[in-house]
């Protein structure tokens, strides 16, 4: 990256890319045995109401996590670790998941108003148009 000053500066691409997509700890439970490869069940709690089952562990990283499943619906409502808090909500149908559409990121909220999954991508979108600024 160079800055408007022309200072160089190299960005590191050793970064989790789930530590700021919102769902990606789903793409991660998703693979649970080699994302997560110490959990255990800590017990049953009341969360604002609702009881909860709480697993507690490592991920494959070995910073701490718990995950938080309603006990009724057996959903992911929240996670909590050393860097993050993500609470999760309003879960709808979304072809053959259920994806929540509130999510709130250390207290900072997301609605999500529409999800589409495994929509086909238009080949127009990489085909090279011609611009006013590229005629000679």
């Amino acid at each position: 990256v160079q800055s408007e000053f022309g200072i160089n500066t190299e960005l590191s691409t050793n970064f989790d890319l789930n530590e700021i997509d919102p769902l990606g700890i789903f793409f991660q439970l998703a693979n649970a045995e080699t994302q997560f490869p110490s959990l255990q069940l800590t017990g049953e709690y009341d969360r604002s109401g609702r009881k909860t089952s709480v697993l507690e562990g490592r991920d494959k990283n070995g910073q701490i996590i718990a995950l938080a499943f309603d006990s009724e619906t057996k959903l992911l409502v929240n996670v909590s670790g050393t860097v993050r808090n993500v609470s999760f909500g309003d879960y709808r149908q979304v072809g053959d998941m259920q994806l929540p559409f509130q999510i709130d990121r250390s207290g900072f909220p997301t609605t999500i108003t529409s999800l589409v999954v495994n929509k086909p991508i238009d080949n127009s979108n990489f085909e090279r148009r011609q611009y006013c600024y590229d005629r000679p």
